[in-house]
């Protein structure tokens, strides 16, 4: 993936395991989706081999990790300390036999799938008027633009080509009329301007499945602070 502005790289990253599209997009937004979604798949983990929870705590919070994969023994006995030391921390067995980069990596799939479930049903228990959810495009934009989103749920449809436009004050899906002179709208796909608020607010983003997403209003929605 390359992310270049005015002949310079801003960004280049290699996915490997990643979806292999030939895909140019010129303007801005750039196209971050696929970026965050090889990201899910490949969370910051350490893994356990018997050493003290302590020790192995004080590696993931060095690395940034939030996720423990244990291989071997029962898991129960880490993951009732764990709860006790850092309740954010996940642990998660990678399997019986041996540690392999495919098992660790089926570990991650599973994390990843089961993380987007629970936002999803929190989302779906909570998007009701004046709660802590919202869905569709118009509530989740108005969320982002008055920074009240913490979690937004984003389906990267390639063949999604609605817009939304953004600018200094703007975060709309359409053009506002009037256009005050001096302040320049732009327009973009509107998972990228979604996307592109989010990282701007602070908010976290899951990038859904079609399957996940079913019933999903508009294929946007959002947590809030």
């Amino acid at each position: 993936m390359l992310v270049a502005r005015a002949g310079r790289t801003l960004l280049s990253q290699s996915l490997p395991g990643g979806v292999a599209n030939d895909y140019a997009h010129v303007g801005a937004p750039p196209p971050l989706a696929p970026l965050l979604a090889w990201r899910q798949r490949h969370p910051a983990y350490v893994v356990s081999h018997q050493a003290e929870p302590v020790e192995v705590l004080e590696l993931a919070r060095s690395s940034g990790a939030d996720l423990v994969l244990a291989t071997a023994g029962d898991v129960n006995d880490l993951v009732n300390r764990f709860r006790r030391l850092d309740p954010s921390i996940t642990v998660r067995k990678i399997g019986d036999g041996e540690e392999t980069d495919e098992s660790i990596q089926q570990v991650l799939d599973e994390y990843a799938a089961t993380t987007n479930s629970e936002v999803r049903l929190a989302l779906d228990a909570f998007a009701v008027p004046h709660s802590v959810a919202v869905q569709g495009v118009h509530p989740t934009l108005a969320a982002l633009a008055v920074g009240r989103a913490d979690t937004v749920l984003v389906v990267d449809d390639p063949d999604d080509r609605r817009t939304a436009w953004f600018g200094p004050v703007e975060l709309c899906a359409s053009l506002p009329d009037p256009v005050h002179p001096e302040r320049t709208a732009h327009g973009g796909r509107l998972v990228d301007v979604t996307i592109r608020a989010a990282l701007l607010t602070g908010a976290r983003i899951r990038i859904l499945s079609d399957e996940q997403a079913r019933g999903l209003r508009g294929g946007l929605g959002a947590l809030l602070r």
